[in-house]
């Protein structure tokens, strides 16, 4: 009893100082963390940092399987995971290599953690939300309402994170490489337009996360947790009603497809990682290892963040020409949801 009164004050501490972050804004907008991690991330692979003058000759040959269940042409591994992997092998002189295999061919979604923490693979990405209650620290990040961009979600989540000791023991078992959160979530649905908190009453609505349950079951609708590799099948068959992602998420899945509406009101965003195996990371020498660290952490989790941002901004602008119902939720009316939830 004693250690779960202890968690559930953790838990509240963090949340608190989660909302106190988000309250008081991040310390730069989307756009402007846009300009400043990608002038970061061009300086680095200019300068090579340091790890560009370490010394590969004795390095051991690390060939890094990387498990996944996204689409391989997912536009995180596109525009930012593989050009990242790329720099990595060409920054350890060959020394360190990757080994993809995306969309579930190895690593399904409740797995993407537990392989790389035991050995089945060596790095994994994934939403949090996919393994239910194991990050239950980390989850406070998706309370409803507080966030208007990834970058700033993930600017929050890091603060967090060097600050809670109890947040960094979640990924005692792994090496972080990268934690992130997706773009903004809003809520939309096949047919049934949401117009008011009462509306989401007996609609069956996909969650990605414990937090976004917990939301749609106080309004009275039944949450469903499905991965979003799933989504198109499920709203095709009517076997949901809706559901509850980034904008992002819509393209990436072709979700335009069998979606009519959406309503929009920052309902959420939804945190990811990307870590690495214990073994693998202390497999390799320091040469190499200096280089994931000038290349990963928070200079990959923004350049992360500002990919979904980017492509979220971009679904969002085609909700009409897709020809979706938009419902936009004003502050006035954002109070009905809060107090609902």
């Amino acid at each position: 009893m004693e250690r779960h009164a202890g968690r559930r004050r953790m838990v509240l501490l963090i949340a608190l100082a989660l909302i106190i972050a988000a309250c008081t804004g991040s310390p730069e907008t989307a756009a402007e963390g846009e300009s400043e991690v990608t002038a970061g991330a061009t300086s680095e692979s200019s300068e090579g940092g340091d790890a560009a003058a370490g010394d590969f000759s004795d390095a051991p040959a690390v060939e890094i399987v990387f498990g996944h269940p996204f689409p391989a042409e997912h536009h995180l591994v596109v525009n930012v995971l593989q050009p990242w992997m790329d720099d990595v092998t060409e920054r350890t002189d060959g020394t360190v290599t990757f080994d993809v295999q995306p969309g579930g061919a190895l690593t399904g979604p409740p797995d993407a953690y537990e392989h790389p923490a035991t050995g089945v693979t060596d790095m994994g990405w994934a939403l949090h939300g996919y393994t239910p209650g194991r990050f239950p620290l980390t989850e406070v990040a998706e309370l409803p309402f507080l966030f208007d961009s990834a970058v700033q979600g993930t600017e929050t989540l890091w603060a967090l994170y060097d600050e809670f000791d109890a947040l960094q023991q979640e990924y005692s078992d792994t090496h972080v490489l990268a934690l992130w959160t997706h773009d903004v979530g809003d809520l939309f649905t096949t047919e049934q337009p949401v117009r008011s908190a009462s509306d989401v009453a007996g609609l069956s609505i996909r969650t990605p996360a414990p937090m976004q349950n917990n939301l749609i079951e106080a309004l009275g609708g039944s949450a469903v947790g499905m991965p979003a590799p799933e989504l198109y099948d499920a709203l095709d068959r009517g076997v949901i009603d809706g559901l509850m992602i980034g904008h992002s998420g819509v393209p990436t899945f072709s979700l335009e497809e069998v979606l009519g509406t959406v309503t929009r009101g920052n309902f959420f965003v939804g945190t990811m990682f990307l870590v690495m195996n214990l073994d693998t990371w202390e497999s390799m020498s320091p040469a190499q290892q200096a280089v994931f660290d000038e290349t990963a952490n928070r200079t990959l989790s923004l350049a992360l963040a500002e990919d979904m941002d980017r492509v979220g901004t971009e679904a969002a602008t085609q909700f009409e020409e897709w020809g979706f119902e938009v419902t936009e939720l004003d502050d006035a009316a954002l109070e009905e949801w809060r107090a609902a939830t």
